[in-house]
């Protein structure tokens, strides 16, 4: 089996109806057309203009040009490989893959795409019949492009995977790496599956064209993951937006009585309309005192009948947005904390509160926000420091992603000079 080393010269009709009536002439292989099939893949999901840098990157990936993407989170990384992945199935009948490092980052993957777009995943937690089903549609040319772990992928054609071995598979048009900070050992979440995954890629699937996806890579970071991609010091192969959304507006305060001005910050006008709010600490009975500090504190303030003001109300620049099943009451403080200390049913609790708009703050160790998929949440806190810049921006980048305004403040410690 081999890779699909640019964009198929041949012309092929789009099955999606909208698109195949304005796609039925033109020539893939000619530059201009190409672009205008991007334009009008765009619409296809949903969207009226680029973000920044998801042209660029999707461009170079019709080209066979391996590239790695450093956008914020909530930038629309998604589209950079979802986008060329369905060209490619349409006109080469090329699989993508997609390794992305935790089950709910596949899922949120694969719900909500639009119709004629097909994505699948292969993971632990899927039965037999299920991993059955998937690479029977594989086979088929079903699949667009399919989401695995790192893991599976690397111990392919052993016992403790059924990810399918070359020969199983149709061409693969390329593969894209999620959170491709972690083939760097610079940095802070490095997971040692993933700096074999590139070699196995390449020698065992044929791969030679790479996509990476990041939100948190600085520069000697990102350096390392360029390499492992294959663009070396090619500096057009990284594309690059700003580390930090526009929406979000950002402060920082340095107090000796952090738990006083915690209270007084959610009472101030930036945070006391706020629906949906992170509060990062450092250790688990943090998460917990916090937790019963707000709820005491805060709930006596709205008895007592301090203003809070209805929060406010914009439109997304962009469709896709996802709202609160509950109505927002301002004068409600409701807090429950989250670590990895909780058991499993008490930790899908609160996630699934928070996310349907019950539950207003979560107070979280690291071990909250990965994978999460809630565009509306309106603040992020760091009651403790995060543990290095690239954290602090992951951590940042859960809030504002509907490209609202949202609001972002870390307290920092007493010994930061």
């Amino acid at each position: 089996m081999h890779s699909s080393t640019s964009f198929c010269q041949k012309r092929a009709g789009l099955t999606v109806e909208a698109f195949n009536a304005q796609t039925e002439t033109s020539q893939p292989s000619s530059g201009r057309h190409l672009e205008e099939e991007v334009n009008l893949g765009l619409r296809l999901f949903g969207f009226t203009n680029f973000r920044t840098g998801q042209k660029d990157s999707i461009m170079r990936i019709l080209k066979g040009l391996s590239t790695l993407v450093v956008l914020s989170t909530g930038a629309g990384k998604s589209l950079c490989y979802q986008l060329p992945a369905f060209l490619y199935a349409k006109h080469c009948g090329a699989v993508t893959l997609v390794i992305s490092p935790l089950v709910s980052l596949m899922e949120d993957q694969i719900t909500g795409l639009p119709a004629g777009v097909h994505g699948a995943c292969l993971h632990s937690g899927m039965t037999q019949t299920q991993r059955d089903s998937v690479v029977s549609a594989l086979k088929d040319g079903k699949v667009h492009f399919l989401l695995v772990s790192p893991e599976a992928l690397v111990m392919s054609g052993t016992a403790h995977t059924s990810f399918p071995l070359p020969g199983h598979l149709p061409p693969i048009a390329f593969a894209c790496i999620d959170e491709a900070h972690c083939l760097s050992e610079w940095s802070h979440n490095f997971r040692p599956s993933y700096l074999r995954l590139c070699k196995v890629l390449r020698s065992r699937y044929g791969v030679t064209c790479f996509l990476g996806l990041t939100a948190t890579a600085t520069r000697s970071t990102a350096r390392d993951v360029a390499q492992h991609l294959g663009v070396g010091d090619d500096h057009a192969a990284t594309v690059r937006g700003a580390a930090v959304p526009r929406n979000l507006v950002l402060s920082v305060s340095r107090d000796e009585n952090k738990d006083e001005a915690l209270i007084n910050l959610l009472q101030g006008e930036r945070f006391r309309a706020c629906p949906s709010i992170i509060i990062y600490c450092s250790r688990r009975e943090q998460t917990t005192r916090v937790a019963t500090l707000i709820r005491t504190s805060m709930q006596t303030e709205a008895d007592l009948g301090v203003p809070m003001p209805e929060p406010p109300t914009k439109k997304r620049r962009t469709s896709k947005t996802k709202t609160s099943a509950v109505t927002f009451d301002p004068a409600v403080w409701t807090a429950e904390s989250y670590h990895a200390g909780l058991s499993a049913a008490k930790r899908k609790s609160v996630q699934k509160a928070f996310m349907a708009g019950r539950l207003r703050v979560v107070v979280a160790t690291v071990a909250f926000g990965m994978g999460l998929d809630k565009p509306d949440v309106r603040a992020v806190i760091h009651y403790s420091m995060a543990k290095s810049f690239e954290a602090y921006v992951q951590e940042i980048g859960r809030a504002g992603r509907d490209g609202q305004t949202a609001h972002c403040h870390v307290f920092l410690d007493s010994e930061v000079g």
